[in-house]
């Protein structure tokens, strides 16, 4: 059986730059994505009191908004 990735848009407020992301598992405080057809692998975790994730690497910040 073969499910579908969801794919989604994440901001890198760094460079100011949308990315597509995909989302490899999801718990309640947070979300796994990869980057590059996996290559980068992020950990978001969601911001309290607001509908926002949040990961950074190598000196990048990114945001995942659900609403956007």
């Amino acid at each position: 059986m073969h499910y579908e990735q969801e794919t989604v848009k994440i901001h890198c407020t760094d460079k100011d730059q949308f990315l597509q992301a995909s989302v490899i598992s999801r718990s309640q405080h947070g979300i796994v994505m990869t980057l590059e057809n996996g290559a980068i692998r992020l950990q978001f975790v969601k911001m309290p009191n607001k509908n926002m994730y949040i990961a950074n690497m190598s000196g990048y910040e990114f945001v995942y908004d659900p609403t956007k």
